[in-house]
């Protein structure tokens, strides 16, 4: 009721902004770890760290670039 086919737009261009930078962290964590079992998991940690900043990062400029400081609410 208070969401205009632009909001959902938006929000769809957020995700994938976020999503294709999980995707790109995890491959780049994982093409370069070397060694065995604890190198997988001290990469894993890594990308999970940077994945989780750099989600809040990519949500946070985005809601600024697409509503600006002053949403939509009724």
């Amino acid at each position: 009721k208070f969401q205009s086919p632009q909001d959902y737009l938006f929000s769809g261009i957020k995700t994938i902004a976020m999503a294709t930078f999980v995707v790109l962290v995890g491959c780049y964590y994982g093409y370069r770890v070397r060694g065995g079992p604890v190198e997988v998991g001290t990469a894993t940690a890594r990308a999970m760290i940077v994945n989780l900043i750099g989600i809040h990062v990519i949500g946070i400029i985005g809601s600024q670039l697409f509503w600006g400081g002053v949403p939509r609410l009724p």
